[in-house]
C-alpha cells in the first residue's frame, strides 16, 4: 500500500521464539520526509504537529483463529465476525516482549 511516510520493517526474535526462528515482524512508520530546520525531532511541522515514529510489533504465526458466520439467509446482511485476537497467553507474552 502506498504511503506518504517512510516505512521500514524488520524480523526479530522474542525470548519465546523457537531456536533460530523470528516470531515478530516490527513495523516502523510515521517519519515524515520533510526534514527539521534545526535538527530537532521536537520541532513543530508547518501544520503545528510534531514529528513522531511508531513501532508496531506483529505476530508472524498467530495461533488464534477467528470465525465468520452468516447472520441470516439474506446476502445483504453483514456477517458476524469474531476475530478472536490474542486468545492464547503466549501471543500476548510475545507481543509484550516485542514492545520491550
Amino acid at each position: 500500500m502506498p504511503s506518504a511516510c517512510s516505512q521500514t520493517t524488520g524480523l526479530i526474535r522474542s525470548k519465546y521464539a523457537p531456536t533460530e526462528a523470528q516470531d515478530i515482524q516490527m513495523f516502523f512508520g510515521g517519519y515524515l520526509a520533510n526534514c527539521s530546520r534545526t535538527g530537532s525531532t521536537r520541532e513543530p511541522l508547518e501544520t503545528g504537529n510534531t514529528r513522531f515514529v511508531t513501532f508496531t510489533p506483529t505476530l508472524l504465526v498467530p495461533k488464534s483463529r477467528g470465525t465468520i458466520t452468516l447472520r441470516d439467509k439474506d446476502p445483504n446482511t453483514p456477517p458476524v465476525i469474531n476475530p478472536n485476537y490474542l486468545s492464547y497467553q503466549n501471543e500476548i507474552d510475545v507481543l509484550v516482549d516485542g514492545v520491550r
